[in-house]
């Protein structure tokens, strides 16, 4: 197995991966994004976030994360914070999820992250399975969003 950051030359995997995470998520409707989104902002020297590759022995992508640091200013610590993970159906519960939750802790302990966090939605009980193992659920956070609709309503009040 081996995990290596993402190139400009797997932008077509990276792009497949994402869509096939947003049709797994429910969001296939959401899925608008370009390929010049992620060679401007993923794939290129000063990324906002990284994308990692996950491989098996035959050098196969069956996966991927993307991650970004942030800051918590009231205890003066950094976050890596994973974004989009994603394992092909006929790789899971190889292990290769848990290899990528190890990669995370490296990481974090390298970049100087005190905390890694990352939500999953409430019906995905495989990847739950495995969270419940490797992390604890924050019991007192309410995770919210807006989307392009919410954000237009809140600009007219």
């Amino acid at each position: 197995m081996n995990i290596r950051k993402a190139k400009k030359s797997d932008l077509n995997t990276v792009m497949d991966l994402t869509k096939k995470l947003a049709v797994f998520e429910r969001e296939a409707k959401s899925f608008n994004v370009s390929k010049d989104f992620f060679l401007k902002n993923i794939l290129c020297e000063n990324p906002k976030a990284e994308c990692y590759l996950i491989e098996n022995e035959e050098g196969q992508v069956v996966g991927m994360g993307e991650l970004f640091v942030t800051l918590s200013t009231y205890t003066g610590s950094y976050k890596l914070n994973l974004q989009d993970f994603y394992i092909l159906p006929d790789f899971r519960g190889q292990g290769f999820g848990k290899a990528f939750m190890q990669f995370l802790a490296n990481e974090a302990i390298k970049r100087d992250c005190r905390q890694i966090f990352w939500g999953v939605y409430d019906w995905n009980q495989l990847a739950r399975g495995l969270y419940d193992k490797v992390g604890k659920p924050h019991h007192d956070t309410v995770i919210y969003s807006m989307g392009p609709d919410e954000i237009k309503e809140i600009l007219k009040a």
